[in-house]
């Protein structure tokens, strides 16, 4: 949970202002235009008409949106002339009179350095000139950029007191209230001090060890920040705010013991408050995988208390993910018929579930057909049920089961769970009599021994028959008093084989390309689901449509089979991981699914995510 509102340095926000803000809709909307058809010139003349008029109009909102976006189109049209724009930007913030537009522009600056430090920046450069002259930027060293951008950033909450009584709301579409930006009466201090701080950990990870600006220097310079932070609202009378400025500093910790401790500390002091909800749900995240119970209980406490919270979906999105069924089921993939076959089970949260098998008709089979397709052109054989006992403390455990090989065939097997909405899960089966051992000699030719998989004895004229890689016959081979025979490929190319003898022929193709054992492992996995997320584009701008295409699909040993008529939930989250928007679909008979999320007009840069359950 950030604490922080939102504090834009790129934006375009089309909502409705005051009767004399209209005029500003339409030129933003020019704005969104000329972006949508790739015309930076176009941008950067609107986003300057814009500027003019607020300026005119002391605008200050608008004033800024409009100079930052001038400042970043102007960027992308000539790289060079980052120098030019933020040595114009320091003469800017020389004119201004108001120190809250000083504390503004301090911030920005410090943003704009960052921007610099990234690309003229070398760490192994040796400080030639400690100067700060600007017309030199080009070649500063790590330490003149981390100066300046500290010199900015800290002078950007000089005037604390002034910042605390100033309403971010004044400075709408400049600044976005964020989500938590009631509990600080949308004030501008939280925004610019939560910006610093977030500017500090940016540089925190690219420490150099040589300069005087290493790990321990951010570590301090870090939590001096969240000190003021914490230290100014504590006066506050109201305790959920000072619960998120203590929770953004927690977050920062290594989560050790101490930690732990701490977390546990914060939820005793704060938890007559809703907002408590907050601490719980970090308690259940550091406990999910490996304390399920503990993280299942601190869900369940967190509902107890305040059912009510409005974020209190949080909470039951992770006790159904500790609650979610799991099955995972591993065995050999051939089996020798009548004999007994081990199973070993993975599960957690199942009671029993049962396992069908199916005898495929060989005139039916092809590897592009799978799952509900197979199956209705199989013939039923037989299902066992198995009873589960579900580990009390949520996690996953190991057991093995014994089931007894069908005859002679190739056979579908389906896993059917006892969980509701759970996708059932298909694999293939050979049972047969052959065990094959591929060798491929110096010669470059391939060398088969085929053996009976249960008393390891040769057999005698079995047939080998040789496909190329489109599965099309080329020739045939039958095996000698010792189950042994050679093949010579033609070409440099794929080539499969099959291995039949009297009733004995279910075996799937293999490859002759790869020597060893043809002794394959089939795994069947209710959670095995994958979907795959394209969007149009790698690259978006504020305000536009994100448009995704999505295709789900279960995989088994390197076989995939699309899943239709599945529900899904897709989420997109900002830059900074805070969930946007949330779509349900549903795929249709070719296991796809489109949908579409709109990018705020204002938001901070950087990479957002497209998340469902099975893949992002």
């Amino acid at each position: 949970m950030k604490t922080k509102g939102y504090f834009i340095l790129l934006c375009v926000l089309f909502s409705p202002f005051l009767l004399n803000a209209q005029s500003y809709k339409s030129m933003w909307k020019k704005v969104e235009q000329s972006q949508h058809k790739d015309l930076p010139k176009t941008t950067l003349e609107w986003s300057s008409k814009i500027y003019r008029k607020a300026e005119k109009e002391k605008n200050i909102g608008q004033l800024f949106k409009a100079g930052i976006y001038s400042f970043s189109t102007q960027l992308s049209i000539e790289r060079d002339s980052l120098v030019s724009l933020l040595i114009h930007a320091e003469k800017t913030l020389k004119e201004f009179n108001s120190p809250i537009e000083k504390a503004l522009m301090h911030s920005l600056l410090a943003e704009g350095y960052v921007l610099a430090k990234n690309e003229f920046s070398r760490s192994s450069r040796t400080l030639v000139d400690e100067s700060l002259d600007l017309s030199k930027m080009r070649s500063w060293s790590d330490t003149q950029f981390i100066q300046k951008i500290m010199e900015h950033a800290d002078a950007s909450v000089n005037d604390r007191m002034l910042l605390l009584k100033e309403s971010g709301r004044d400075y709408i579409p400049f600044i976005e209230m964020g989500e938590t930006s009631t509990y600080f009466n949308h004030d501008l201090y939280h925004l610019l001090a939560q910006r610093r701080i977030d500017l500090y950990n940016t540089q925190s990870r690219f420490y150099n060890l040589s300069s005087v600006y290493d790990e321990e220097f951010w570590k301090d310079k870090i939590n001096t920040a969240y000190d003021e932070f914490i230290d100014t609202y504590k006066e506050s009378k109201e305790e959920a705010t000072l619960l998120f400025v203590l929770l953004a500093k927690w977050e920062q910790k290594e989560k050790n013991t101490e930690a732990f401790l701490e977390l546990d500390d914060l939820i005793d002091r704060f938890n007559s408050i809703p907002e408590v909800v907050e601490l719980y749900k970090e308690k259940a995240v550091l406990n999910q995988y490996s304390n399920p119970d503990i993280a299942l209980a601190m869900c369940n406490e967190a509902i107890r208390l305040f059912p009510k919270y409005y974020r209190i979906n949080n909470i039951h999105n992770i006790k159904e993910k500790i609650l979610l069924p799991h099955l995972t089921i591993y065995s050999n993939a051939l089996v020798y018929p009548g004999e007994r076959v081990d199973l070993n089970i993975k599960h957690k949260n199942l009671e029993y579930f049962t396992l069908e098998w199916y005898l495929i008709d060989s005139s039916n089979y092809s590897e592009s057909i799978s799952g509900e397709d197979l199956l209705a052109k199989s013939t039923f054989h037989s299902s066992l049920t198995f009873d589960l006992t579900p580990p009390s403390d949520y996690k996953s455990t190991d057991t093995t089961l014994t089931v007894t090989a069908p005859p002679l065939g190739r056979y579908l097997l389906r896993v059917v769970a006892d969980c509701k909405n759970t996708a059932k899960d298909y694999t293939t089966i050979t049972s047969t009599r052959f065990r094959v051992l591929n060798t491929i000699l110096e010669s470059k030719e391939n060398e088969l021994i085929v053996l009976d998989n249960k008393s390891g004895h040769p057999i005698r004229d079995a047939k080998i028959s040789v496909y190329n890689a489109n599965k099309e016959f080329v020739d045939s081979y039958q095996t000698n008093e010792r189950g042994l025979v050679t093949i010579k490929k033609s070409k440099s190319e794929s080539y499969y084989y099959l291995v039949s003898k009297d009733d004995d022929r279910a075996m799937d193709y293999q490859s002759l390309n790869y020597g060893g054992w043809y002794q394959p492992v089939a795994s069947y996995n209710l959670e095995n689901r994958e979907i795959k997320l394209l969007t149009d584009r790698a690259i978006y701008r504020p305000g536009q449509t994100v448009y995704v295409k999505g295709v789900a699909y279960a995989f088994d040993e390197g076989k995939y089979t699309v899943l239709p008529s599945q529900s899904y939930t897709v989420q997109f989250y900002d830059a900074s991981q805070n969930e946007l928007n949330k779509n349900e679909v549903k795929t249709n008979e070719y296991g796809s699914f489109t949908t579409s999320f709109q990018i705020p007009s204002v938001t901070l840069n950087g990479m957002f995510l497209i998340s469902t359950q099975f893949g992002s």
